[in-house]
């Protein structure tokens, strides 16, 4: 069980000082404290091995065979015997002052990958609030360079009364039928604000441009 949750933390047994388990309810409680090593100080670039202190910094690590992981790390604090900078040991589970793990935000991405699945559920199942699962993904989101064909289709696709906005516009490449962007909202100001954004030697490239009688393609 130890082997199994110290390679779930995408940790080496060498680096386990110890590591204990506790399930509580529908949860998994490993509390780590990881073995003492050299830290370079970060003002003056000596080698530190003095520890100052302790302390417990609790981390959503995500999922471990389907049940919530809670990481109780008992992370060290180092003090520099030449300029007396005290400085946390390189943690491994999650960036500074974050309470999720570097693993459960990575988790975020792959679960969305799916197009079936929605925020709402990757929240249920990591344990989190849909708006923190919505404000990772499009901080992560990859930059899109669409590439814009001679010949454009411009639509749009109902997405339900429960919707911020009610339509997406739909991109579309005439003469291949492939999607070259969706943009999400199909009023003026939703178009002109992507457009403003796309390279004008994009737009150039777009000689004829198919729509229907909506008013609000006519910007």
């Amino acid at each position: 069980m130890k082997h199994s949750i110290i390679e779930f933390l995408n940790l080496d047994e060498e680096e386990v000082q110890s590591i204990q388990c506790e399930s509580i309810e529908e949860c998994l409680y490993v509390s780590v404290t990881l073995r003492t090593k050299d830290h370079t100080c970060p003002t003056c670039g000596t080698t530190v091995v003095k520890v100052k202190d302790y302390y417990q910094r609790k981390i959503n690590h995500g999922l471990f065979i389907n049940r919530k992981c809670i990481v109780l790390y008992k992370q060290r604090r180092y003090q520099c015997p030449v300029c007396n900078t005290s400085f946390n040991e390189v943690c491994p589970f999650a960036t500074k002052h974050q309470k999720k793990s570097i693993s459960s935000h990575l988790e975020i991405m792959e679960l969305a990958k799916d197009p079936h699945t929605t925020f709402k559920k990757i929240a249920e199942l990591l344990h989190m609030s849909p708006s923190t699962v919505m404000d990772e993904f499009y901080r992560n989101l990859p930059v899109h360079h669409p590439i814009f064909p001679k010949v454009m289709c411009i639509d749009e696709v109902y997405l339900g009364r429960n919707s911020v906005k009610k339509y997406i516009a739909i991109l579309l490449d005439f003469e291949t039928n492939q999607i070259v962007d969706i943009i999400y909202g199909r009023t003026k100001d939703s178009l002109h604000s992507y457009f403003q954004k796309v390279p004008v030697n994009q737009l150039k490239k777009v000689k004829y441009l198919s729509s229907d009688m909506y008013e609000g393609y006519l910007f």
